[in-house]
């Protein structure tokens, strides 16, 4: 029979370590948006007329989220539909470049792959009769986003 003490150290340790992986998600998580606020501001998306598109498109995102969480109808078309129409400015935008960096393919790979990834998973293999947990192709975009961002910033944020 376990002794009460021994039982209840086991439960501590592992909370402290349910604690400790939550907290590095957590950090990871965070320091993939400051990634990507950090690209975006050093790149020329901010310039071109595609980013008034992309605000536009952000703002009808949240529109829907707001539609959602008030059971309006037509949330869900509110909330889904911008996601690839963002995709396909950016896709605008990357085609309409005349010189194309390494940098401008890996962050064109990255978009596509975070459109298609959910796409792939919660349509096509479902109808297919495949169930994956969606943390196995998300770590395709994830690997991209950070090949992309440390090419990013070895390359060209550290030469301005």
């Amino acid at each position: 029979m376990l002794d009460k003490t021994i039982l209840l150290g086991w439960f501590g340790l592992w909370d402290l370590i349910k604690g400790i992986v939550t907290s590095l998600l957590t950090a990871v998580a965070v320091a993939r948006w400051a990634a990507l606020a950090l690209m975006i501001r050093a790149g020329t998306l901010l310039k071109s007329r595609q980013w008034r598109i992309i605000k536009g498109l952000c703002g009808i995102m949240i529109t829907g989220a707001l539609f959602k969480i008030l059971h309006i109808a037509g949330a869900d078309l509110m909330l889904y539909t911008p996601i690839p129409l963002v995709a396909g400015a950016y896709l605008w935008r990357f085609f309409e470049k005349e010189n194309k960096s390494r940098l401008d393919v890996l962050k064109c790979l990255w978009v596509i792959s975070f459109i298609v990834t959910p796409i792939i998973e919660g349509i096509i293999l479902p109808k297919w009769g495949y169930y994956l947990n969606y943390r196995g192709l998300n770590l395709i975009t994830i690997s991209l986003f950070w090949i992309t961002f440390i090419d990013f910033y070895l390359n060209h944020h550290q030469a301005k």
